[in-house]
This record gives C-alpha cells, sequence and structure tokens, in this order.
C-alpha cells in the first residue's frame, strides 16, 4: 500500500539524517544533486522510457525535499499546493524545460545569497518545480504520490541491501513466519518503531542497536526476526524434508512433506546461494500457508 506525501516526507528526511547527509552535505549540494536528477528526467522523456520517467520525477523530488530541510522551508505544503493547482494544457516536454528553468533560478538564488536565509525566495521555485514535475506524472498517468513511493521503496532496498545482516531473514519475511504461527525464540526482533534490537534473557525485553538503552514492549508488538537455519528447524519439525544443494554454477533447493496431498515435491535452481536460500522460505511459507487454508 502507498504512503502519502504527508508520511514519505518525514521518512525521507528520517533516511537522509541517518546517511548523514544533513551532516554532511549543503543546500547547495542538494540543488546539484537535483540538477543531476533533472538530467535523468529530460534523458528519459527525450527516450520516451517511462518507468525511467517514473523514477526520475521520484529521485528528483527526493533531492528537493532534502532541499527544503536544509532551508526550513515546508516542503509538504508546497507539494499539496502543487497537486491541488488546476492542470495545465502544456506537453511534457514544456513542462521539463519549466523544471530546468526553476532549477536554474534556485541555483542562482543560492549562489547570491550564499547563508542567507533562503526559504523564502526559494518557496515560488520549489512550488513550480513540484508542479510541473506533477504536471509530467499525470500526463504519464501516474501521480506525484506513487512516483516518490517508487523512489522511497527504493531507498529501502539499498538501506537493506547495505545494511541488513545477510544471515537474518529479511523483515517482510519474518512478518509472514509471524503470520502463520512461527515460534523459535529468537535473539533479535522488530519493534513496533520499526527499529531492530536483540533480546535479553528478561521477558518482554530488548536492546535497539540504535539506542543501546533498555526498553520493553509487549509480545504482540514485536516481530521475531530469526536466521534462515532456524526458519528451516521450524519447518522440519512441521514434517517439511528441506535440501539445499551449492553447485559450482548454480544453487539448488528441494523439499517435500508426505503430509501434503498435493504436489509434495518442489525444487527450484538460481545463480546463487543468497537467492536460492530466500526463495526456498518464500516457497515453504506459501505452501504451509496453503496446506493451512
Amino acid at each position: 500500500m502507498n504512503k502519502t506525501i504527508q508520511e514519505l516526507v518525514p521518512l525521507i528526511q528520517e533516511w537522509a539524517k541517518e546517511r548523514g547527509i544533513f551532516n554532511k552535505s549543503t543546500p547547495f549540494d542538494q540543488l546539484l544533486k537535483t540538477h543531476e536528477e533533472v538530467g535523468e528526467l529530460i534523458k528519459a522523456c527525450y527516450d520516451n522510457d517511462k518507468p525511467a520517467i517514473k523514477d526520475a520525477i521520484g529521485d528528483t523530488m527526493i533531492c528537493l525535499i532534502n532541499y527544503c530541510h536544509f532551508i526550513e522551508l515546508d516542503v509538504i505544503k508546497n507539494i499539496k499546493q502543487a497537486v491541488e493547482l488546476s492542470v495545465s494544457e502544456l506537453d511534457i516536454i514544456s513542462h521539463v524545460i519549466e523544471v530546468y528553468k526553476s532549477l536554474g533560478r534556485l541555483i542562482s538564488i543560492n549562489m547570491r545569497n550564499g547563508d542567507k536565509k533562503l526559504s523564502e525566495p526559494s518557496e515560488i521555485r520549489v512550488f513550480s518545480i513540484a508542479h510541473s514535475l506533477n504536471e509530467i506524472a499525470l500526463l504519464e498517468n501516474t501521480t506525484l504520490e506513487e512516483c516518490l513511493n517508487i523512489a522511497y521503496n527504493e531507498i529501502k532496498k539499498q538501506m537493506k541491501n547495505n545494511n541488513y545482516p545477510t544471515w537474518l531473514v529479511p523483515i517482510e519475511i519474518a512478518k509472514e513466519l509471524k503470520e502463520i504461527g512461527f515460534d523459535i525464540p529468537c535473539a533479535f526482533v522488530l519493534t513496533n518503531k520499526d527499529k531492530i534490537g536483540f533480546t535479553t534473557n528478561e521477558r518482554n525485553q530488548y536492546h535497539l542497536f540504535e539506542e543501546l538503552d533498555l526498553n520493553s514492549n509487549s509480545e504482540s508488538s514485536l516481530v521475531c526476526i530469526p536466521t534462515y537455519e532456524q526458519v528451516f528447524e521450524w519447518f522440519r519439525e512441521k514434517g517439511f524434508r528441506i535440501s539445499l544443494e551449492n553447485h559450482e554454477d548454480s544453487t539448488k533447493f528441494m523439499f517435500y512433506n508426505m503430509e501434503i496431498e498435493d504436489g509434495k515435491h518442489f525444487k527450484g535452481g538460481f545463480s546463487n546461494y543468497e537467492e536460492a536460500r530466500e526463495a526456498l522460505v518464500k516457497a515453504l511459507i506459501r505452501t504451509y500457508k496453503n496446506e493451512q487454508l
């Protein structure tokens, strides 16, 4: 389910904060990054590459949101007003040119004003860019909100790939395992604030990696994050026989359960062990769910 603009903006700003963008970057740096993304938008429109157009709109908006954080400009208000403005009759190329012009003026304002307060002179340009991007999105049969969701989902994937321990199952899989009754005690949990923590010996107690202080939560608010081996152990206890073989050129998995009447044997082949392992767990969950219906 897509998030709203009001939900996305603080999430994006929190991501930027965690990445150190606000500490290591400047407003002008974000405008230069916005310029790069607008270049990607121009190329995508020239090639009539619709998926790339959506990506570029979302990426441009992320840079613009970060810039607005620096200059303390209410970006949610400006996006909302830009979206609510009546649709014009210009074509996509005209709107792309308007984005480029408005960004050029925004860069000029920053170069001329230096460290002075930038929110007031920048606001009309930010609004103009957001409005033109919204118009482009509508002409592509999408919305600014959908494009920003696409960009944010890509951020989440990058965060997962860069920071998430590979020996733990992904968060999405952990949530599915909770739904089907996975009950092996785990060292790691997802809290009700979407933070990853590790459990202590005390009931319902855990430490957060980010905070390193003691907290407590009800069991119902936590999601157990098991290792892959714990997941395989749980399914074996349910009667599944599992094989995961790593060959020189591929990894293959096979599992079966004699208690399942239809489709006792399941097989899959993948280019690497990590892909096969994740696909195996997903297949086990899917099979178990279908059997329980």
